[in-house]
């Protein structure tokens, strides 16, 4: 029998025998005892061995009774001593609130009167207490910083009731998540301002030789070199803020609200200076702690949080002078994930990032005058010379085609073809390599729709399907031709590689005028292509070479006019928060939560995530 199967035995014994026991109420009790003793002492001091073990002691039980027990049966089970009840013992008054003594081991256990006496609902004061530890409780001693980490994980264990539905609403069902978001927003600033700085100072786990029966837990968990490499706090604390900043909240959710306020300071931080400073964090601290660990899941989910909510960090993201950094992170990551479906979150999250960074356009001008050394980890070509927006282009066009191939997700479409078409705008001067991927990858859909268009006017059999996909792909060949549109009106002189890769499939591109939909976005790109054609046509060459031709286009740049050209109206694609933004990242937090968090959850109680479970195997 494991150690879960063990506590498990135990928590169901104490809730059953608890009407007659009441010791899950004087253990709770004990808890808020040292809670509040440490609180009124501004957590000066190491936590007492009696405080911690009990805090272990209430975790395992509340891991179990939160999942065991619905909504209003685990807050009576807190209230349970306050009830009235047909046991005569129960019913003798208590003539010292300040000591009970524990039916199972028979000690005397030290009650603070004011704890006891305290009519406030047990849950929101568990709750309280809980988060004031996390806001000024210093972690520095080691007995102290394991004391926070079970902190973390019980209030971690108390919103994981949001897991045991299939569903992510309605959230009122869930004691603990509702009461923090719905009645304790007074809290959010110091709570995710310090969890944040957890994370940002990456503190790591200390050992001692005096450090309490569980202290070394995680020892048995991790070798010397994990504990060495690895802050378990820093980890946990990114958990607990995506937990709270992830939920739908009418009007708004205050924790995801704090997002927002956070400023930049250049100053060393402290992890219990709460004060008016209180929402000043080191941009560049953060940047470079992402640069670093952009591959793990929920640091591309923190980035994506501060790029979309706070617009300080946003403009200093954009306005750094090495933007090659981060971007090479970002495209790296997202070219060795893209192939797996347990990443596919992740994947859309780091487009996402894209898409808000290429709704600027004086960063996507920068990008593709940055030359940079061909990375070694794009495998598909031999890179000689590329720029920064051109690396982005070839692992987009990466994207598109695993997309195409495998995972067949409408999402992951929309917001490559949106990066792509931002992009558009500003494409200046794309190597060889790119232009030939670009146009190679159009070749593809546009045979793949023009298969699927004759399949559809034959009425085959599986003539829905067929639609359904055909509307796909005829948004995929509209999206490509807007973005050559977008090229030719605003940049055709500084793309000649383009423009050789364009009239290489000229006949494909006029063969699209024959459907309606894509006639005006057509006419553009037949009249590029005869004005370059006729030039080359006129000038005799046997077998000319690559070289040559890249010379006559630009030669034939001078008599380039585009009153010709129809303007299109640009769209620009923009991202924008969803209603049902939370449906996405509510499941991927607490699957991250049940993957990372080395708390072991039974699957009866992972139903908001089983399908995430299931695609994983």
């Amino acid at each position: 029998m494991d150690m879960d199967q063990i506590s498990t035995s135990i928590s169901k014994d104490l809730v059953i025998n608890n009407p007659s026991t009441l010791n899950f109420n004087n253990l709770l009790l004990y808890n808020l005892t040292h809670l509040r003793r440490m609180r009124l002492k501004a957590y000066d001091g190491t936590w007492p061995h009696e405080a911690h073990n009990a805090l272990v002691a209430l975790k395992i039980n509340l891991k179990y009774l939160v999942h065991a027990l619905d909504k209003q049966s685990l807050s009576d089970l807190f209230e349970s001593d306050r009830l009235k009840t047909t046991s005569p013992a129960l019913q003798k008054p208590v003539h010292n609130p300040g000591r009970r003594r524990s039916i199972v081991s028979g000690k005397v256990m030290d009650m603070d009167p004011n704890v006891i006496i305290d009519k406030r609902n047990r849950c929101t004061v568990l709750l309280e207490e809980l988060i004031h530890v996390i806001i000024y409780a210093n972690t520095i001693p080691p007995l102290n910083y394991s004391f926070y980490i079970d902190v973390v994980d019980l209030l971690i264990i108390l919103f994981s009731t949001q897991m045991n539905k299939a569903t992510v609403n309605p959230l009122n069902d869930d004691l603990f998540l509702s009461c923090l978001l719905h009645n304790m927003g007074h809290f959010a600033n110091g709570f995710i301002a310090r969890l944040l700085r957890n994370h940002i100072e990456q503190q790591k786990p200390l050992t001692s030789s005096n450090s309490g029966l569980f202290m070394s837990a995680y020892s048995y968990i991790f070798s010397a070199s994990d504990l060495n490499q690895k802050s378990i706090l820093a980890e946990k604390s990114l958990y607990l803020i995506f937990i709270t900043c992830s939920q739908y909240v009418e009007p708004i959710n205050p924790y995801c609200d704090v997002f927002c306020q956070f400023t930049s300071q250049n100053v060393g931080l402290s992890s219990t200076n709460i004060s008016s400073d209180l929402l000043s964090i080191s941009f560049k601290d953060i940047y470079n702690l992402i640069i670093t660990d952009l591959h793990d899941e929920p640091t591309s989910l923190l980035l994506y949080f501060l790029l979309f909510r706070n617009s300080d960090f946003r403009i200093y993201f954009l306005s750094r002078t090495d933007p090659e950094l981060m971007l090479n992170a970002i495209l790296k990551t997202l070219y060795e994930i893209i192939d797996s479906i347990d990443k596919l979150h992740q994947t859309s999250i780091l487009l996402s990032i894209l898409l808000i960074l290429c709704q600027d356009d004086d960063y996507t001008k920068g990008i593709y005058r940055i030359a940079i050394n061909p990375p070694t980890w794009y495998t598909e070509r031999v890179l000689r010379d590329i720029s920064l927006g051109g690396l982005l282009i070839l692992v987009l066009i990466k994207v598109i085609q695993v997309n195409i191939s495998k995972h067949h997700d409408l999402h992951l479409h929309s917001n490559t073809l949106a990066i792509l078409n931002n992009l558009s705008i500003n494409i200046f001067d794309i190597e060889t390599v790119v232009a030939q991927r670009l146009i190679g990858m159009f070749e593809q859909i546009v045979k793949k729709y023009m298969k699927l268009y004759d399949e559809n006017q034959l009425e085959s059999t599986n003539h829905d399907t067929d639609t359904n996909v055909l509307n796909v792909y005829s948004d995929l060949v509209t999206l490509f031709l807007e973005i050559f549109n977008n090229i030719i009106i605003h940049n055709i002189k500084s793309n000649p590689h383009l423009i050789y890769a364009l009239l290489q499939c000229a006949g494909i591109i006029h063969g699209l005028s024959i459907y309606q939909r894509f006639q005006p976005l057509v006419h553009n790109l037949d009249l590029t292509i005869e004005h370059y054609q006729k030039k080359i046509e006129s000038v005799y060459m046997e077998t000319p070479t690559v070289d040559i031709l890249l010379g006559l286009i630009v030669d034939c740049n001078q008599t380039w006019n585009t009153t010709k050209i129809t303007k299109i109206v640009r769209v620009k694609f923009v991202i924008h928060e969803s209603d049902t933004l939370h449906d996405f990242l509510v499941p991927y937090v607490w699957y991250q939560v049940y993957k990372n968090c080395l708390i072991y959850w039974d699957t009866s109680c992972t139903k908001l995530i089983d399908s995430l479970i299931k695609s994983s195997k």
